[in-house]
């Protein structure tokens, strides 16, 4: 406490406490002190980066095991497959006729369910291609060929790789369809899901 005179009249007092200074000790003496990476308040919680890489890594687990599956579901599905497959044979028929300069056939044997890619009737040296027994090779649809669904099923490929517009059309034992279109002038095909004809609007340009 201080003591201070201001006149010599009027004595006075003036008293000075440590209160504000005390209020602040006790006021900090009472705030929670949290360390790093925790926090005394519960509505403030974060991640931690231990907590973030934990997360990063099970995406990244889940993420590796559905890729396969996707994978697998595409090339075990047998009418998805074959078609595939067909497409790769039907590219190396405009590859081989331009290589070669000479023509080449892709021939379906119904009885024995067998695609054959060969050089005019040489049948011994042509590339093969089994279908399935649970696919079926529902037709040939051409242009100038019309639709053939039995006996001698072939498409003619010319030495410069053209080819009359065709569609082949594939069914598994659940119904499914699929069509694969082969293009006259560009050497490459197109598969579409579900039977189409050739007045369909996908198909024409």
């Amino acid at each position: 406490m201080i003591l201070s005179t201001s006149h010599p009249a009027c004595t006075v007092i003036s008293i000075s406490c440590p209160t504000g200074l005390t209020a602040s000790r006790a006021a900090r003496g009472k705030m929670p002190i949290s360390t790093t990476g925790s926090s005394t308040d519960p509505g403030d919680a974060g991640f931690t980066l231990l907590e973030l890489v934990v997360v990063m890594a099970l995406i990244a687990i889940m993420f590796s095991l559905a890729v396969p599956n996707i994978r697998n579901a595409l090339y075990t599905d047998p009418l998805k497959s074959t078609a595939r497959r067909l497409t790769g044979l039907v590219a190396e028929a405009g590859q081989d006729a331009v290589a070669s300069h000479s023509s080449r056939l892709l021939v379906y044997d119904v009885s024995r369910r067998m695609f054959r890619l060969q050089a005019g009737n040489d049948e011994k040296h042509a590339v093969r291609l089994a279908v399935p027994a649970s696919i079926r090779v529902t037709d040939f649809m051409s242009v100038h060929g019309g639709t053939r669904s039995s006996g001698r099923m072939e498409i003619r490929f010319s030495r410069q790789g053209y080819v009359d517009k065709t569609l082949i059309h594939l069914q598994d034992t659940d119904g499914r369809e699929m069509t694969l279109m082969l293009s006259p002038f560009l050497g490459v095909s197109r598969l579409f899901a579900g039977y189409l004809d050739l007045e369909n609007e996908q198909i024409r340009w």
